[in-house]
């Protein structure tokens, strides 16, 4: 059903229609400008509008149709003011505004196939403006030269060229209807019905400009008003969305926006919940790894305390034995065996040194370690002196630098 905005409009358009037809009967060029200009004027109001809130809405299908719009009223203005009877122009024939209309319907085909074939394609609108400019520009310039097909004979009527090109027109308005098809659950389905209406009427327009012969003929009446609903149902295909949508559409983008955020937080707690898992896995794989090491520092401190309780006992017992037969024999021995059994003491000594420090070094895991500071220039000595038995028979000198505290 039409609501209530839509049979206003429509309603107004047909009493508009009505008068301008009384009009047609006692002045057809008054009837002429004042339906271009009504052309006119939606053109410019829906190209400027939808320009603006461009912003809000970011339909690039629309954008793609009402650029095109500004291009099409100029070529409009000029057709108005070169029809003949104006006198604007020096030309008198209707071969020039006839060219103009063929011109500006070529534009809008244009726009329209351009629009539906890229429906879903972002659109740079300078960019598409500059295209425009130059098409527009170009062809004029035919015009004004005298380059472009005649389509209008006096006397005689339409050229093939102007029929076809009508033809034409209206086969690419068809195929465009078609193409748009398939896309129209894109599109609101207020917008979708005022652009399929205005095809189809377009194309009504177009086919009724195929018949007449005089400029100021029933036919041309007929594709005159059918161009005034036209331009009507584009108008309000345009308007709806500019004027009365970007508020459902930022309402829409504002719910896309929230759904994003929603899956964006949800993605990141799975990921946060993951890698919450790999640190636990890691901290118990960790923990692990730390009871192994204690159990492994535990064996080598139970080993190193054996073997050094072991080796202790019989450090002792030679120990002893050997003061003992330095003492007793010490008569008997000769000065070189005496100075052997001196060298076996000193090592049975550093022997003992060194199991005691070995049982230190295993109690060292058990208690905390306590730093001290050392005498480094001592602990080089006694490596020195440790050494200076088993190098005496080298020629090695050691030569040590001063060393730090």
């Amino acid at each position: 059903m039409m609501n209530r905005n839509l049979k206003i409009g429509l309603a107004s358009t047909v009493l508009f229609s009505i008068v301008l037809i009384f009009i047609s009967f006692n002045n057809f060029l008054l009837f002429h400008t004042i339906a271009e200009l009504f052309s006119i004027l939606i053109a410019a109001s829906t190209f400027l509008f939808l320009i603006s809130t461009y912003n809000y809405h970011n339909n690039n299908f629309l954008i793609r149709l009402s650029i095109p719009l500004i291009f099409i009223l100029i070529v409009d203005l000029l057709h108005t003011c070169a029809y003949k009877g104006m006198g604007i122009f020096n030309e008198d024939s209707a071969n020039l505004p006839t060219q103009l209309w063929i011109l500006a319907r070529l534009i809008s085909t244009i726009g329209i196939l351009n629009a539906v074939l890229f429906f879903d394609r972002p659109v740079k609108p300078m960019r598409f403006f500059l295209s425009f400019t130059l098409l527009t520009g170009l062809t004029l310039t035919l015009v004004f030269l005298g380059l472009f097909p005649t389509c209008y004979i006096d006397g005689v009527g339409l050229t093939a060229f102007k029929i076809i090109s009508e033809y034409v027109i209206s086969g690419v308005l068809v195929l465009s209807g078609v193409l748009l098809y398939p896309k129209r659950k894109q599109l609101d389905p207020y917008v979708y019905r005022m652009i399929s209406l205005f095809l189809l009427t377009s194309i009504i327009s177009e086919i009724a400009f195929t018949f007449y012969v005089s400029v100021y003929g029933l036919s041309n009446l007929i594709g005159h008003i059918a161009k005034i609903f036209a331009f009507y149902f584009l108008g309000s295909a345009i308007l709806e969305t500019g004027l009365r949508k970007p508020y459902a559409l930022l309402s829409q983008q504002l719910a896309k926006s929230n759904e994003q955020l929603r899956n964006e937080k949800e993605h990141l707690s799975e990921k946060v919940e993951e890698k919450t898992a790999d640190i636990v896995q890691h901290m118990k794989e960790l923990e692990k790894s730390q009871q192994q090491l204690q159990n492994y520092n535990d064996e080598i401190t139970t080993l190193t305390y054996s073997i050094s309780h072991d080796l202790r006992a019989p450090l002792r017992h030679t120990n002893g034995f050997l003061h003992m037969v330095m003492e007793q024999e010490k008569e008997n021995i000769s000065p070189k065996s005496l100075r052997h059994l001196e060298i076996c003491l000193d090592s049975t000594q550093r022997m003992n040194e060194l199991t005691t420090g070995l049982l230190e070094l295993s109690r060292t895991t058990r208690k905390e370690i306590n730093l001290e500071p050392i005498n480094t220039e001592s602990l080089v000595s006694l490596v020195i002196d440790a050494l200076s038995e088993s190098v005496q028979e080298r020629d090695i000198t050691f030569e040590v630098d001063p060393l730090p505290e």
